[in-house]
């Protein structure tokens, strides 16, 4: 029995399922893709027991205050956490098939100190309700043993899962040029798409940067291999195509859809001027006219996109995959190794590929430990340019390896800027992340939400400056640049 003479109450209170079912109310901006709280440590009443949570116009029942999750900031717990709570958090999680382990904090978004939390997330059909809880309540605990009387713990339902798309729905206008900028749509000879991170210059060679899972199966492995090591898997050629197949493919569906439905309407009109002109219809008006013009306008304005798109075809592919890492994680940061290098074709391109705003430079992990929140950008395959803000503490990520041990990673974490997009969404995975002053942070590769259908709550990234260390120890060379210009050929015009 355990018994303890701090200030504060360590009993658990029972939360209803109603607490449960609208506890993260307004988390993600759309109500149907807030998490459902499974267990927590804290005792303060629910304030919106008694809220039915209908809303409508005029006189409907007061809105709630929606939740906020965001980084961790200032806090004592950040020269503790890493040194000794880290280890014993996950300890005390062990029998649990946990997702991730993030600490946040959470709160109403009137409070700008909201208090920080252990946030565990468990897929909702792995739940256990009574080990769940005795879970949070020891995290508690040792919270309150090391003197953290604010931290509490909460479990909510939800996954990890790479984000690697087979869905075009959401996809940012492709361009079709020859030298694409990276954040650009990319993928294998198969339907994926994902995201061209970077282009890196090694030993004078011109190679991209995506996440591994974007082009090749995650468990694409070194037979019997360690788990962590600096090792590498052989691949023989496998091709990159960019725009990724699935996103060309539904382009030019769209395409031709529009151009069949613009020349159905001309037809229609040909038709009608045929008999306004024999007297079976009324004369046509000049309006209609003017919007037949305009009609006729489009359709040259989308045949001349359509004999562009048919011009590009012959240079989608992109390079073949050259290096692959043949382990899961990182034996120095215990990162996953979720990165993969392709050799670019040099005759695809008619000018220096560029890297985003001509970074020279990328940030180290050190530095953003020196450092307060920092506010960053991505530009993904699939959402675009969005901001999030990078937490001051890594989260632990966990993956069910069949038949291994699983594989539990350390990871950097995103957290959404309230009321703005979402950071990520499925098809970003690769995606390059900078702060706000233009360096390289990281390469988003993974994301946490209630399921693969909604959008990021929290995105997964691994620092630039310890994917570039593991590629230098990988390949045997500190030659490894990231510049504007990477490469010293001819033909710098064009597009």
């Amino acid at each position: 029995k355990l018994s303890f003479s701090y200030p504060i109450s360590l009993v658990t209170m029972t939360t209803s399922a109603h607490a449960k079912q609208h506890w993260y109310c307004g988390l993600t901006g759309e109500g149907e893709s807030d998490p459902v709280l499974i267990a927590r440590s804290s005792t303060e009443t629910y304030r919106y027991e008694s809220h039915h949570f209908r809303f409508w116009f005029p006189n409907g029942p007061e809105i709630p205050e929606y939740k906020v999750m965001s980084a961790i900031g200032t806090h004592p717990i950040l020269a503790a956490y890493d040194k000794h709570l880290r280890s014993r958090v996950l300890e005390v999680l062990a029998p649990i098939p946990w997702q991730t382990v993030d600490i946040v904090r959470i709160g109403f978004a009137d409070n700008e100190d909201n208090p920080p939390v252990v946030l565990v997330t468990i897929k909702e059909e792995d739940v256990e309700e009574n080990l769940v809880q005795a879970a949070v309540d020891q995290i508690r605990i040792i919270m309150v043993e090391n003197g953290f009387l604010d931290v509490h713990a909460e479990a909510k339902t939800g996954m990890l899962y790479s984000q690697l798309t087979y869905n075009v729905d959401e996809v940012v206008p492709l361009k079709f040029k020859q030298t694409p900028k990276v954040g650009c749509s990319i993928g294998n000879a198969c339907t994926g798409a994902g995201t061209l991170c970077l282009y890196v210059k090694i030993q004078g060679e011109m190679y991209g940067l995506t996440c591994k899972h974007v082009l090749l199966p995650m468990g694409l492995t070194t037979p019997a291999g360690p788990i962590s090591d600096h090792s590498t898997v052989a691949v023989d050629g496998a091709m990159v195509l960019q725009p990724a197949v699935a996103d060309f493919d539904e382009e030019e569906t769209i395409l031709k859809e529009r151009i069949a439905c613009c020349q159905s309407w001309l037809d229609d009109f040909i038709v009608e001027e045929k008999n306004a002109k024999m007297g079976l219809t009324p004369p046509i008006r000049q309006a209609r006219r003017h919007d037949v013009q305009r009609n006729r306008e489009w359709l040259d304005e989308l045949k001349a996109e359509k004999a562009h798109f048919d011009s590009f075809k012959p240079f989608m592919p992109f390079g073949t995959v050259h290096t692959v890492p043949g382990s899961l994680r990182n034996p120095v940061h215990s990162c996953a190794r979720d990165w993969l290098l392709f050799k670019l074709f040099e005759d695809r391109f008619r000018e220096p590929p560029r890297n985003i705003g001509g970074i020279l430079q990328f940030t180290g992990s050190d530095d953003h430990n020196k450092n307060r929140a920092v506010r960053v950008a991505k530009h993904g395959r699939s959402t675009g340019w969005t901001c999030g803000t990078l937490n001051e503490l890594r989260s632990n990520c966990r993956v069910v390896l069949p038949g291994k041990a699983d594989l539990i990673t350390t990871e950097w974490c995103v957290f959404n800027v309230p009321h703005a997009a979402h950071f990520s969404s499925k098809g970003d995975s690769g995606a390059a992340v900078i702060d706000f002053g233009g360096k390289i942070v990281g390469m988003v590769h993974r994301c946490n939400a209630k399921s693969e259908r909604y959008r990021a709550e929290i995105t997964y990234v691994t620092p630039m400056d310890w994917i570039i260390e593991d590629i230098k120890a990988t390949m045997g060379t500190d030659d490894v640049t990231l510049e504007d210009y990477i490469w010293d050929g001819v033909g710098e015009t064009g597009n």
